[in-house]
C-alpha cells in the first residue's frame, strides 16, 4: 500500500535529478515521494532559516545589495503572520531564528574579510550531467580562484554541529567535484565546504560570577565572537586571554572551513556507484517510509507520515495541509538544493 495513488506516482518523471533529491532519495523514498508531489500549505521554519542563510551568502559573494537579504527576511516573516494556518508562538519563533541570522550575517562578514584569500569567479553556478538517460542538475554555490590559479567550489553548509570527518566521503563533494572538473578540467582543486553554525545566537558580554569576577570556565565564552571579545579585553584592559583570543581567531565556534579533494580513482568509484543509484532509482516501485530520530525536525511531511504509519487515515492532513505542486522541475529542484 502505498501513500498516494499509483497514478500520482506515475506522474512523477524519473528522467530529472538534483543532488539534494537524490539524498532524499537514499535517505526515505516516501519523503522523496512526496516533495516531487506536494508542497506544504506552511513550510516548517527548520528549512526557511538554511535557505535565507544561503540566499544571504549569494548575495554576498556576488556583490549585490545588501538591502535585498532584510527584504527577503520581512517577505519571510510577513507571510508567515498572515497564513492563518500558522500560530503566534511559530512566528515568534521565526522572529528569533532570522534576528540570529541577522547578527550572525554581520559577525561572518568580518570573519571572511581575513579568510577569502581568493577571487570570486562565479555564484551560482549550475550544470547538468547526464548518466544512464538520466540529467543530474548539479548547482554549485560559488566558484572561488585561490593565489596560485587554482578553482574551487565554494559550497555553503549550515550545522548543528561541526563533523569536518564525514566530507571525507560525502557522495555530494564528489559529485561537485567530478562536474567542476567537467567544467574547469586541471585548474579545479577541489571542494571548501563553506559551514555555519546554524540558530546559535552569539553573546556580547563576558560571562561572570555573582561576585562580579570572571568566569575561569572558558566553555563560558565560546559563543563570544572574537571581535568582541578581543574589543572587550583590550578595551578593560584583561590580563590572561591572549592564548583563548589566539584559539577562537583561529578556531572559530560559528564557523569553519574544511577543504576536500577527490583522486581520480575515488571519482571512478563515485562514478560507478551513481550509475547502480540510477538504475535503482529509474526502476523501482517502492516508496516506503524509513522513519528515524531526525523526522521531526527535518521533514515536511512528518505528520501525515506518522498517520499513514499509525494506520490512521492521513489523506485529510494531506488535502488541508498541503496542495500539489505546480511549480516547474527546474524551480522544485533548486528551491530543494538550498534547503539542503
Amino acid at each position: 500500500m502505498s501513500i498516494v495513488s499509483k497514478e500520482l506516482i506515475n506522474s512523477i518523471s524519473k528522467k530529472h535529478l538534483s543532488t539534494s533529491s537524490k539524498t532524499t532519495f537514499q535517505t526515505c523514498r516516501q519523503k522523496w515521494l512526496l516533495y516531487k508531489l506536494f508542497t506544504p500549505k506552511v513550510e516548517k521554519n527548520y528549512f526557511k532559516y538554511g535557505t535565507l542563510w544561503h540566499y544571504a551568502l549569494e548575495i554576498f559573494y556576488s556583490n549585490q545589495d545588501e538591502k535585498l537579504i532584510e527584504e527577503a527576511v520581512n517577505r519571510e516573516i510577513e507571510d508567515y503572520k498572515n497564513n492563518n494556518l500558522v500560530m503566534e508562538e511559530e512566528v515568534t519563533e521565526l522572529n528569533n531564528q532570522l534576528d540570529t541570522l541577522s547578527i550572525l550575517y554581520k559577525f561572518y562578514k568580518e570573519w571572511a574579510k581575513e579568510r577569502d584569500n581568493f577571487k570570486v569567479i562565479d555564484v551560482e553556478k549550475e550544470d547538468i550531467l547526464e548518466i544512464d538517460g538520466t540529467e543530474i542538475r548539479v548547482r554549485l554555490d560559488a566558484i572561488v580562484e585561490d593565489e596560485m590559479g587554482g578553482l574551487w567550489v565554494l559550497e555553503h553548509k549550515t550545522a548543528k554541529q561541526f563533523d569536518e570527518e564525514k566530507y571525507e566521503i560525502d557522495q555530494q563533494v564528489s559529485m561537485y567535484t567530478y562536474v567542476a572538473k567537467k567544467i574547469y578540467g586541471k585548474k579545479f582543486e577541489g571542494v571548501i565546504i563553506n559551514l555555519s553554525k546554524k540558530g546559535v545566537k552569539p553573546e556580547t558580554e563576558l560571562p561572570r560570577l555573582k561576585s562580579g569576577a570572571l568566569s575561569k570556565d572558558k566553555n563560558k565564552y565560546k559563543k563570544i565572537p572574537y571581535p568582541i571579545l578581543e574589543k572587550i579585553v583590550r578595551e578593560e584592559g584583561l590580563e590572561g586571554f591572549d592564548e583563548m583570543l589566539n584559539q577562537m581567531k583561529n578556531d572559530n565556534y560559528f564557523f569553519k572551513r574544511v577543504y576536500v579533494k577527490r583522486t581520480e580513482e575515488e571519482l571512478n568509484l563515485w562514478l560507478e556507484q551513481m550509475k547502480e543509484f540510477i538504475k535503482e532509482y529509474k526502476n523501482t516501485d517502492s516508496y516506503l517510509p524509513n522513519p528515524n530520530w531526525t523526522c521531526h525536525n527535518m521533514c515536511q511531511f512528518y505528520d501525515v507520515c506518522k498517520m499513514y504509519l499509525k494506520g490512521r487515515d492521513h489523506k485529510d492532513l494531506l488535502d488541508n495541509l498541503y496542495d500539489l505542486r505546480k511549480d516547474k522541475q527546474e524551480e522544485m529542484e533548486s528551491k530543494e538544493d538550498k534547503e539542503d
